[in-house]
């Protein structure tokens, strides 16, 4: 359920500049044992968690791995733009180029 709204939130979050409020909700809900349950559900929150937090490149290769073997390129392209980003903001430009091109 937490993962189902934090989805839904975060173009509010983003467009707000509420990164601490979606990380706080998301993190805790990320690791649960049962996060995993609905592999689409989980990349789409790994997707949400590593847009709202500039430190979160983890977040977005684990939803690059996620949303690979799922066959939705909507999803997949949201991860791959959103490790792109990640890579960006710490300043990594050259790490960064691949995934923007994909």
């Amino acid at each position: 359920m937490v993962l189902r709204l934090g989805v839904a939130l975060w173009r509010y979050w983003q467009t707000r500049s509420r990164d601490q409020e979606a990380f706080a909700l998301l993190a805790p809900a990320l690791g649960r044992p049962d996060a995993g349950a609905d592999p689409g559900l989980f990349a789409a929150a790994l997707v949400a968690a590593a847009w709202t937090v500039p430190a979160a490149r983890h977040f977005a290769e684990q939803a690059v791995q996620a949303a690979r073997p799922l066959g939705d390129d909507r999803l997949l392209i949201s991860a791959l733009t959103a490790l792109c980003k990640a890579h960006y903001w710490a300043g990594e430009l050259e790490a960064a180029l691949p995934f923007g091109k994909r």
